[in-house]
């Protein structure tokens, strides 16, 4: 039977199965006249009173409907499966208030998770800082027993081999190359011996402090002078900006003069073709916790504290970035061959922190290097 002709009788027979029953024959009948002879639909307008616009309308609406409502699920399956809701989709698809609060309510729960989650590895991050600055000190501490508890075991006797090789240079008159050579290289190599264990006694040493309020500026320009042999022998320019109005720090100038020297001869090394090393220093209040902090940076500087900040950069080759984050660690060195120990670095960045400051080194973009050095005042 024609099913709009079928759906109308229902409508107008409801309550009445055996009226149904009674007339089915001749429904049938009439179901056959529509489709055989109602091929433009004409009867079934007129005896169901709606026009073939209106039929098509109402399917076409349903359609429309049934769109929309797949759209908006397809839309929040994506959102649960990519969490990055487009909430201005909605709006414009959703006229709904029940529909809208809920596509909000999502939103809201997809960001909650984003921010849970971004801050969790925030916290992750500062964890794995914590723990490798822990094994860094621990590293740092077994350093400074061994240099105190060995180092003057090892001195004495190394004082009294390089004392005997030196007289027998004076005292062997020979004629044999090799054996001058070979007593060259013996004192060289003692010496260098001895430079090492120099080194770990000042690193032993770090743990005294002799702390007066001082002007970075001198004690900037006393380490330039100290180093200017050196500068002009290997044709480097010295440019500085020392700014006058900076206050004091507290700090212990002869190992403050220590690290300077330290990075003043690193530069220095990095350009023996010549180059220019420029010098600047400057106070700095601190707005944001952590911006200008390097271990626990929060503990280190707190928003409003003031800071004397010097910035030493080089227009040397650089660090190779897959070492950049070696260079501080105890006896790693690329200049071994020209005497480097490895222990400068370290026994400058230790000054550093005893000072409760910060020493950062970055490779510049024009080249070069640049370390920037962070005092409490």
């Amino acid at each position: 039977m024609n099913k709009l002709l079928q759906r109308q009788i229902k409508k107008f027979t409801r309550g009445s199965d055996s009226l149904h029953e009674e007339i089915k024959p001749l429904l049938y009948g009439i179901s056959d006249a529509y489709d055989s002879f109602d091929i433009d639909r004409s009867l079934i307008e007129r005896s169901l009173d709606l026009s073939s616009k209106e039929l098509t309308d109402a399917n076409k609406r349903l359609r429309q409907e049934a769109e929309k409502h797949k759209a908006i699920i397809d839309k929040l399956k994506s959102i649960l499966t990519s969490l990055a809701p487009d909430l201005n989709h909605f709006s414009k698809e959703s006229s709904k208030d029940d529909a809208t609060y809920f596509i909000n309510f999502i939103s809201k729960l997809i960001d909650e998770r984003k921010n849970t989650e971004k801050a969790l590895k925030n916290a992750y991050k500062k964890l794995k800082d914590t723990q490798n600055e822990l094994i860094q000190v621990e590293k740092l501490k077994v350093i400074g027993r061994l240099a105190s508890g060995v180092s003057h075991e090892v001195k004495n006797p190394l004082a009294m081999i390089l004392l005997g090789v030196q007289y027998l240079r004076k005292k062997i008159k020979s004629k044999d190359r090799k054996v001058v050579l070979t007593l060259k290289h013996m004192e060289k190599a003692i010496e260098r011996a001895d430079k090492i264990i120099k080194g770990l006694l000042d690193f032993a040493s770090l743990s005294k402090l002799d702390i007066k309020q001082e002007n970075l500026n001198s004690i900037v320009e006393e380490s330039l002078r100290l180093v200017k042999i050196q500068f002009d022998k290997n044709c480097i320019r010295v440019e500085t900006d020392l700014k006058e109005n900076i206050p004091k720090v507290k700090i212990d100038k002869n190992k403050i003069e220590q690290v300077f020297i330290n990075i003043f001869m690193n530069s220095s090394h990095a350009m023996h073709d010549g180059g220019q090393l420029t010098v600047r220093t400057y106070s700095k209040k601190l707005k944001k916790p952590g911006k200008d902090g390097d271990r626990r940076q929060n503990d280190l500087f707190k928003p409003g504290e003031t800071m004397v900040i010097s910035e030493i950069a080089d227009t040397g080759p650089g660090i190779p970035k897959n070492i950049l984050d070696k260079i501080f660690d105890p006896f790693f060195t690329t200049t071994r061959d020209k005497g480097g120990t490895g222990l400068g670095l370290s026994i400058v960045r230790n000054i550093i922190q005893m000072h409760y400051g910060k020493i950062e080194i970055k490779n510049n973009a024009k080249g070069g290097i640049k370390s920037t050095l962070f005092f409490k005042v």
